[in-house]
């Protein structure tokens, strides 16, 4: 069967004021025993369920599009290449990457 979790996920309300949160609830489904596993871990970590899930969402790289820009915006900054340099050297890698599969 299925368990149902309410969380409360926080979210920034703007870049710029970081440590401002608001929340929002969010309904999900989870197979009993991944919810039952879910709650022994928060609570063996003394953690509530909401912050294991949003960072397991950061860890996978689930987040806004604005902050994917902004990690983008300072990546090219902090680089130094042009954009042609900076291509040429992702598909160096892309392809250095699928070589090692």
């Amino acid at each position: 069967m299925f368990g149902v979790l309410v969380l409360w996920c926080r979210y920034c309300l703007s870049e710029r004021s970081i440590g401002v949160y608001a929340m929002v609830r969010l309904t999900i489904s989870l197979a009993e025993r991944t919810h039952r596993a879910l709650k022994e871990a928060a609570a063996r970590q003394n953690r509530s369920m909401a912050s294991i899930i949003e960072e397991s969402l950061k860890l996978r790289g689930i987040q806004s599009l604005d902050s994917a820009r902004e990690i983008v915006a300072r990546a090219r900054a902090r680089s130094r290449l042009d954009a042609d340099q900076a291509m040429a050297l992702a598909v160096k890698e892309t392809r250095r990457s699928r070589k090692g599969r």
